[in-house]
């Protein structure tokens, strides 16, 4: 473990780190780009044989509650697996990058990492969903502390909640500084998407979506990740290897809350619907005039 000091390091701008990933970009954009295509010809698979399975079986009309679950857990088994799996690969290979790319044995040593990356995921997606009810600054707090928790998954030994712990333990000390590079990457994103856009504006209306959906598969989104997975590389050589968190109380409280929230979410919003269905009814007989549009 490296010996800790008392002088504080400070992350490399966010200037020097974006110089980096064009950098690496120029070496490993085929693999980076193979991993998010694979991706993307996935989830139209899956997307396509479920549509295929819930039209030809009928499922959820005729099947029983059991086997309605069971196929229902089977596609999105199928969906986490084909979204993140290419993720798994793409932290593999820039943590390789020095070495020569064999996609074969990436894939052979991501087999091992899929469970646990999609285990942290899993239990993110309440948390995160718990911050969102509660508008912008808590999942702002949330998506720094865990930004890292995909990446330890995947090249740690740490799982599931653990890993989610660990990333917030390498936030320590460094919140505002990984959130301005974090934020700067997301903005680059952003910028670059709509630059994209604005480009396949001039082409024919057929050629607009394929030309910035190739741009950003292969451009936009390989850059991105590699920004954030620069990042992640950074704190860890200033703090060095953590030992793995004993207490994850935080992070079970939170995945606690956030599964709470929704089903009270599920088990509401029919009600709150139908009530507001009525006073808009209600509304419309007395007045004899439509309710005016939402002003937004």
């Amino acid at each position: 473990m490296k010996q800790q000091t008392n002088i504080h390091q400070h992350l490399p701008g966010p200037i020097a780190i974006l110089r980096e990933t064009f950098e690496i970009y120029k070496t490993k954009w085929r693999e980076l780009a193979v991993c998010f295509l694979a991706s993307f010809v996935s989830l139209f698979l899956v997307l396509f044989m479920s549509a295929f399975a819930i039209h030809s079986l009928n499922i959820f009309a005729n099947a029983g509650l059991f086997a309605s679950a069971a196929v229902i857990f089977i596609m999105l088994a199928a969906f986490a697996i084909a979204f993140l799996w290419p993720q798994v690969l793409i932290s593999i290979i820039l943590k390789d990058r020095q070495d020569k790319t064999d996609i074969a044995k990436i894939s052979a040593r991501a087999k091992s990492k899929i469970i646990p990356y999609i285990a942290a995921i899993a239990i993110l997606m309440p948390i995160f969903f718990m911050g969102l009810f509660f508008y912008a600054l808590p999942l702002l707090f949330f998506w720094i502390w865990f930004l890292f928790a995909g990446n330890i998954a995947t090249l740690e030994k740490e799982k599931g909640a653990a890993a989610i712990a660990k990333s917030r333990s390498y936030m320590r000390g460094y919140f505002w500084e990984i959130f301005l590079r974090a934020s700067f990457a997301v903005l680059l994103l952003m910028a670059g998407a709509m630059v994209m856009e604005i480009t396949a504006s001039v082409l024919p209306a057929n050629f607009r979506s394929i030309v910035s959906g190739t741009a950003t598969l292969f451009f936009l989104l390989p850059l991105f990740s590699i920004y954030n997975y620069l990042i992640f590389e950074k704190i860890k050589r200033i703090k060095g290897e953590l030992p793995s968190p004993t207490n994850l109380i935080f992070v079970k409280t939170l995945f606690a809350l956030g599964i709470v929230l929704i089903a009270l979410h599920i088990y509401f919003a029919p009600q709150i619907k139908e009530q507001f269905d009525l006073e808009i009814l209600k509304y419309q007989v007395e007045t004899g005039q439509e309710l005016p549009p939402l002003p937004i």
